[in-house]
């Protein structure tokens, strides 16, 4: 947690609150015109890849936003000023994007080279997002208040969702346009020019220098991995917060395939998961003025309560969906519990990490989540080939129940008295 009080606003605190929002907002909204959910799953069927692929392209670049921090996180520890090296990782983690989308105009007629390319290149995104990742988190705890970082996510997630309405036309009609691989190639292209400007008011953030941590607590890699399970031990509710998130994750069961189930059964082109984009973007804008508003108020755990309610809800419609109403609608609730479970998590996690060595606290449960999003995906694809959308909505459903079960073992940080550091 962090030592000041949260009724004391950081230095700077409006502009960054600001600069965090836009920044946040453009480049989810960049991710809108990529939808991993929709335009890459997609992609990836339309280049012929395999099942497995298309499984694994809406968790990817989270793979390697998520597996990197444990291997930076003994550094990270001991920065006191997070801004250099996120300057330095922001422009290596928007450069593959840029390098997807002109290997997709350049060599349309490789499909092998194009899936390769497509899903390399959003691994390494993740990747060089991943190196940084916990000093981002650590800048945000020390730039924004406890009090509005709920709000601070969610509007982040609120203009990226409102950027992926537009985008969602632009789909659409770019895929229409120029079908195929020039397509996707162009939506690439379009993605690095607001990747580009998001970088830019990223980089106005104001950080005012943290206290540097003693010599004698500088470890080593493994020395570093040693101390993570004693801090687990010593701190029960981050515990039982990283149990719970090593549950799968029930929206990566629907997100691969249900884009490609109501493209069949609605007998529509490809172009048209353009319109899946605007629903799941017009769920996402819902979910976060709820999740922003309520998360302010009353915590993460109720919005990632209100999640797999909302989850739980849009798997067992989504079995059901048949026509463009219904196919629209399990989109939207898609959208929904997705970035309900985003701003909920986020926000339970800055307040729930101990204070000691935050970074590796923060690491640790990036790390957690990489055996998450890996069984999400085989097993979304086993359930795909098994009984297609049916049985992996009732997958998805019952993996909501169990996490709303654990849920109910954690308590709300903002009710708890303030931790006495280690």
């Amino acid at each position: 947690m962090p030592s000041r009080s949260p009724s004391v606003d950081p230095p700077h605190y409006r502009w960054n609150y600001l600069a965090h929002v836009l920044d946040g907002g453009l480049y989810m909204g960049s991710q809108a015109l990529l939808s991993a959910n929709t335009v890459l799953t997609t992609a990836i069927a339309s280049f012929g890849g395999p099942a497995w692929l298309i499984s694994l392209m809406p968790v990817l670049m989270m793979l390697g936003v998520s597996a990197v921090p444990v291997f930076t996180a003994h550094r990270l520890d001991r920065l006191t000023r997070s801004m250099p090296l996120l300057l330095a990782t922001g422009f290596v983690q928007r450069l593959p994007i840029l390098a997807i989308g002109l290997v997709l105009l350049h060599y349309p007629d490789r499909p092998l080279l194009l899936c390769f390319v497509l899903a390399a290149g959003h691994l390494l995104a993740g990747i060089g997002s991943g190196i940084g990742l916990p000093a981002w988190q650590e800048l945000l705890a020390h730039t924004v208040p406890p009090r509005r970082r709920s709000s601070v996510f969610a509007n982040r997630y609120l203009i990226g969702s409102a950027v992926g309405l537009a985008g969602g036309w632009v789909v659409k009609r770019t895929l229409a346009m120029h079908p195929g691989a020039a397509g996707f190639g162009i939506l690439h292209v379009y993605a690095f020019g607001i990747l580009v400007v998001s970088y830019v008011v990223f980089a106005t953030l104001r950080e005012t220098p943290r206290e540097a941590l003693p010599e004698h607590t500088h470890l080593s890699l493994l020395d570093n991995l040693r101390t993570v399970p004693g801090m687990v031990a010593r701190n029960r509710q981050y515990g039982l917060y990283l149990a719970i998130t090593a549950l799968p994750n029930g929206v990566y069961f629907l997100a691969p395939f249900l884009a490609l189930h109501c493209l069949h059964i609605l007998e529509r082109p490809k172009s048209y998961v353009g319109v899946f984009v605007i629903a799941q973007m017009a769920g996402g804008v819902v979910g976060n003025v709820v999740s922003g508003w309520l998360g302010d108020r009353r915590g993460g755990k109720l919005v990632l309560v209100l999640s797999q309610f909302g989850l739980l809800t849009t798997a067992l419609f989504a079995a059901a969906a048949g026509t463009p109403t219904g196919c629209w609608l399990a989109f939207f609730g898609l959208g929904l519990a997705e970035t309900a479970r985003r701003v909920g998590g986020s926000t339970l996690l800055l307040e729930i990490v101990p204070s000691e060595r935050r970074a590796t606290a923060l690491a640790v449960s990036s790390l957690v989540q990489v055996a998450s999003l890996l069984v999400c995906s085989a097993l979304s694809a086993w359930f795909w080939q098994l009984g297609g959308l049916v049985s992996i909505s009732l997958a998805a459903a019952v993996v909501a129940g169990l996490m709303l079960a654990g849920l109910t073992r954690i308590q709300e940080p903002r009710r708890l008295p303030a931790p006495v550091p280690a």
